[in-house]
């Protein structure tokens, strides 16, 4: 049949798809059906997915036992699946709301045997509430694991990440945006911080940039990393640093003379000065679990 051919002084068999019976193994799982508006498990998050996608992806990678770690739990199709599959899991997510969703989920499935530890409430073997079943525990910001392996912060162990670090929830800035940027024009006006250029007494037109970028948790969202930029330098800017920003701002005409540059640079310093005094001047309020209002920032 012209199957056994001889490549490279070596002998080979060659074997076709079409010879074998049934279908080609496909890229594309069409079985599973989208999650329609009466399922059970449906949770309103715009992107979730079936438990049973999970569920397949999950048992043909794992075994029994293993630990799966889902980073972006949020609708908790993962955790559930995990759970039925037999699997140990680890569940993260930024929005308090993941857990009453996680909970709710557990709760649709009481065959699991799952009870629900609540945040604060000690876990004790013989409270007959944890008796005979496996207990969903959740970590918040203030009260995550402790360390057992040595390290510390200041010298992480090689063998794990510095859990000392980890922030939990998004944290809540002392202000929001409207008030950092009224505070910043009241004080120096409505000139570009990083050109120079006047703009309207408009947010749309002159911007509360972060001068280190965003970290995207709420911990530089405060004044004391904010400053005003038109839309040219605040595009120019992106994930860049000052300096560059105002370089940009030279070489596109923005700034006339390197002159005018340096005295644009000392100002900046000037002004970052004082939005971190400013900033320790707040009172500080005790922080609280929740998503600033500088997400769309």
């Amino acid at each position: 049949k012209g199957n056994v051919v001889i490549e490279n002084g070596k002998i080979i068999r060659r074997v076709y798809a079409d010879e074998y019976k049934g279908a080609p193994l496909g890229s594309i799982w069409a079985d599973i059906p989208f999650l329609g508006g009466s399922a059970k498990e449906k949770t309103g998050y715009p992107t979730q997915k079936p438990q049973a996608l999970a569920r397949r992806i999950i048992e043909a990678s794992s075994n029994p036992g293993d630990i799966v770690l889902d980073c972006f739990a949020g609708c908790a199709y993962v955790p559930v699946a995990a759970e039925e599959s037999g699997r140990r899991w680890i569940a993260c997510d930024m929005s308090p709301r993941a857990w009453t969703i996680i909970r709710r989920q557990f709760a649709k499935k009481p065959e699991l045997g799952m009870t629900v530890k609540d945040e604060g409430e000690e876990y004790e073997d013989a409270n007959p509430r944890f008796e005979g079943k496996d207990t969903l525990r959740v970590f918040g910001p203030h009260n995550l694991p402790t360390r057992t392996d040595g390290g510390s912060a200041a010298k992480p162990s090689a063998s794990r990440s510095n859990i000392d670090e980890i922030t939990g929830f998004r944290q809540k800035p002392q202000e929001n945006n409207v008030v950092i940027w009224q505070a910043f024009v009241d004080q120096w006006g409505t000139a570009c911080w990083y050109c120079g250029v006047h703009q309207p007494e408009d947010r749309r037109y002159l911007q509360l940039d972060h001068v280190a970028p965003n970290n995207f948790d709420g911990t530089n969202d405060d004044c004391w990393n904010r400053a005003l930029a038109c839309i040219a330098c605040n595009s120019d800017k992106g994930r860049g640093n000052p300096t560059e920003t105002m370089d940009k701002a030279l070489a596109a005409g923005r700034i006339q003379t390197q002159a005018i540059r340096d005295e644009i640079g000392k100002a900046f310093g000037v002004r970052r000065e004082w939005a971190r005094e400013r900033y320790e001047a707040l009172p500080k309020a005790k922080k609280t679990d929740g998503v600033s209002d500088s997400a769309a920032d």
